[in-house]
């Protein structure tokens, strides 16, 4: 806000006063960096059952709440006053607003960052346990020089602050590798009650990549009252590229390129810009760093460009329409000598 940028919240462009052709109207180039927020679906049998939540509508929720019930929260957040990972002195009353977990058998279907928040948050919720799955096999404890040689990120196994907090409570670590979930079983109600999984055998090529096939007669049910669905994001909103008319990519994402030349940056529609994950997909901060400055990059050279153009042609424009002489702009007639 020091440098002059305005932060205007609770706006959702597209589904409220504001829309995307006001927008364009009102400013020189528009960026959008709204990152992939569809969430990735498991349509199998049962998935209609209540009480199974995509990973972000529970941390959302969870979130807000916090933010609701502990007014200061926000502020030391943004002036990092409070730490990362745990605070003692902050408040959540289980009033309805956000998906309570409490004493239930919770099941998180995916692994990563987003699977381990959910970890912790169930954990400290008090659910009565807790189960991760994850469709790979556990990573080695080294990484392999051959398959996943450097730069590429390294393929070993690691505990994140969310197994760490089970295995202090539980005594053991929730994560099942190489399983894949093929039913969501349901009572008369409707609601969840076990998660149908098979063991699987990956096998991974020379290069790392991996392949995956059932193991036969390993089926087994996994009680649960509460799913998680935490397999990552596929996209950007569909709405956001319907609504600006920009081209998107077959996996839909906006359809832009990456990199500091003249095209960087630039969607198919003239002024709007895309970076971070609704360009490129699911992936890691340094990511998002990288193409917020290359992208900024890209929208001021876009300016200057247009704005320069604007000049070179309202100069053009003058000197044909007479209203500038040829000794500079808005010239007087030469005087004559007496």
């Amino acid at each position: 806000q020091a440098e002059g940028v305005d932060f205007i919240c609770n706006v959702e462009v597209g589904k409220g006063p504001v829309t995307a052709s006001q927008l364009r109207s009102k400013f020189d180039a528009v960026l959008l960096a709204t990152g992939a927020v569809i969430p990735r679906d498991l349509p199998i049998p049962g998935r209609e059952a209540h009480n199974i939540h995509f990973a972000m509508d529970f941390l959302g929720q969870q979130q807000r709440a916090l933010f609701a019930q502990n007014p200061t929260l926000m502020e030391n957040a943004i002036n990092f006053k409070t730490p990362f990972k745990g605070n003692k002195d902050w408040q959540l009353s289980y009033d309805g607003s956000f998906i309570d977990v409490r004493g239930k058998k919770v099941v998180v279907i995916g692994g990563g960052d987003t699977g381990t928040d959910c970890t912790a948050t169930s954990i400290r919720h008090g659910c009565k346990s807790l189960v991760n799955l994850e469709l790979m096999d556990k990573p080695p404890d080294s990484r392999d020089d051959i398959a996943n040689a450097w730069p590429a990120y390294p393929r070993i196994f690691r505990t994140d602050y969310g197994q760490e907090e089970v295995k202090k409570r539980d005594g053991k670590d929730p994560r099942k590798y190489a399983v894949m979930t093929k039913e969501f079983v349901k009572d008369s109600d409707g609601n969840v009650t076990a998660v149908k999984i098979v063991s699987l055998k990956v096998e991974r090529d020379s290069n790392g990549k991996p392949s995956i096939a059932e193991i036969e007669g390993s089926e087994q049910e996994i009680e649960a009252d509460a799913v998680i669905l935490a397999m990552g994001f596929l996209g950007p909103d569909p709405a956001l590229a319907a609504d600006f008319k920009t081209a998107t990519t077959p996996q839909g994402n906006l359809k832009a390129l990456h990199g500091s030349n003249g095209d960087g940056f630039v969607t198919s529609e003239e002024g709007v810009f895309a970076a971070g994950d609704c360009r490129r997909g699911q992936s890691l901060v340094v990511w998002a760093i990288n193409e917020g400055q290359r992208a900024a990059d890209a929208v001021n050279r876009y300016i200057l460009e247009s704005r320069a153009r604007q000049a070179i042609q309202a100069a053009t424009d003058g000197v044909k329409s007479g209203r500038i002489g040829q000794r500079g702009f808005h010239s007087s007639p030469a005087r004559k000598e007496d």
